[in-house]
């Protein structure tokens, strides 16, 4: 009966413990064998970055948690010569630099970092390495990760509101498994409502490593920070916040706990436009959508887009994607990409919609044509509005400035800001405007 708590033994198989160990004292819930609810890994990933990435601090992995303790040169070289015999493999200052490195990713004090603090740190520290590159003829054929500035004029993009592109020639991503959920969406469970691995803490977790290549580009802060504070873009956003924060809270393990909805203009944009260059490449690179992957870098100091190879087969190593960085061509590509996603074939019902995707967490969007295969977004394919630039007239235009066409929907006229599109597509663009 529905809601009945029934007493069913606790059985843990993936744990060895096929001895029942009590009642949960839970009500039963009823789901198909092949349901996703069933099981939903919690996964985490990171790129490898100087100076982590040139594999120089392998031989002290073991050897981390008593290099953390201590503080001085000389304690850190007793404990060297203790651990290796003799002579270190590391050199003293690479062993020192190592340890500024990781105490400046967790400037937490004395306060034990939590997983999730030290995750969102090492997102702002692969930004900050992004932005600056580094040199391949600076380091050895070692090195895991190698990000230079383009060879072209970077002011051709300067009219897009595209700044600091950058050739991500190679890369490194582990993909790890911390743990998964049952019933509860990963996104929105706690660590305490995990189901862990292991029936002891382990120092390892089951992974996968990925290496390829990617572009990497950043949206201007300042036309980005007026942008977002559009009246028009803050109600959109919000109702995509509001949406999500709704959904996090029902599948909640404790709603009193619920972690809040990412959801903001910053990020809705630059997801929207991570997944339309995806989309742009898969055609004009000739990569499949699934084998290329989003990286946001969504916060109050970070603005960033990183769209990188996903797969560990041929498709990761052609220099295709790469290619595609070069400012010329990365100006013809963003054009095309906003452009293309200016028409669906649902509209007028996408772009009009006053809510799509699983619960409503998304606006305009739909896999006629801003979604993508869903290994291939950090977000599972929501917070996604290709409509979040029209705005009503007089209004400040959105990053991409172009020329203004008046587009006229169920007998509203709206104001809608594209890239103006060359003089041969007109005639087909200006049959599609009327529905």
């Amino acid at each position: 009966m529905p809601g009945r708590r029934a007493g069913v033994p606790v059985q843990r198989p993936w744990l060895g413990a096929f001895t029942a160990t009590g009642e949960c004292g839970l009500p039963l819930r009823t789901l198909q064998r092949g349901s996703s609810a069933v099981w939903q890994p919690v996964l985490k990933s990171a790129l490898s970055i100087p100076p982590w990435s040139n594999g120089r601090a392998d031989p002290l992995a073991e050897h981390w948690e008593q290099l953390r303790k201590l503080n001085s040169r000389a304690e850190v070289e007793m404990c060297l010569d203790f651990v290796f015999k003799g002579e270190s493999p590391v050199p003293i200052d690479e062993v020192m630099a190592f340890l500024d490195a990781e105490r400046e990713e967790d400037p937490t004090g004395d306060e034990a970092p939590s997983f999730d603090h030290r995750y969102r740190a090492l997102r702002h520290k692969e930004y900050e390495r992004l932005r600056s590159g580094n040199d391949e003829s600076e380091h050895s054929r070692d090195e895991q990760f190698v990000c230079e500035s383009p060879l072209g004029d970077k002011s051709v993009l300067d009219p897009l509101g595209v700044t600091g592109p950058m050739l991500v020639k190679k890369l490194r991503e582990v993909r790890a498994l911390k743990a998964f959920t049952r019933l509860v969406d990963a996104e929105s469970t706690t660590d305490a409502k995990e189901m862990p691995l292991s029936e002891r803490p382990l120092r390892w977790l089951p992974a996968m490593e990925v290496r390829g290549e990617g572009v990497f580009l950043c949206l201007d802060e300042e036309r980005l920070g007026a942008w977002e504070k559009t009246t028009a873009v803050a109600a959109r956003t919000e109702r995509i916040r509001a949406a999500h924060q709704r959904v996090l809270e029902r599948r909640a393990d404790d709603p009193s706990r619920v972690v809040p909805s990412p959801a903001t203009p910053r990020m809705v944009l630059l997801h929207t436009l991570a997944h339309v260059l995806i989309d742009e490449w898969s055609l004009e690179a000739g990569y499949p959508a699934a084998a290329l992957r989003e990286r946001l870098y969504a916060a109050v100091d970070m603005a960033g887009v990183l769209v990188y190879t996903a797969t560990s087969d041929s498709a990761g190593s052609l220099g295709g994607l790469v290619a595609q960085g070069e400012p010329e061509l990365l100006d013809r590509t963003v054009r095309s990409a906003v452009h293309r996603a200016e028409w669906c074939s649902s509209d007028p019902l996408c772009m009009e919609t006053e809510a799509s995707g699983a619960g409503g967490t998304n606006l305009a969007a739909c896999h006629a044509c801003v979604m993508l295969p869903e290994t291939s977004c950090e977000h599972n394919n929501i917070l996604l509005d290709r409509a979040a630039r029209r705005y009503p007239r007089r209004s400040s235009s959105w990053l991409l400035r172009g020329r203004t066409h008046r587009v006229t929907a169920r007998g509203q006229p709206a104001v809608c800001m594209m890239p103006a599109p060359a003089p041969a597509l007109m005639p087909r663009l200006t049959s599609m405007h009327v529905w």
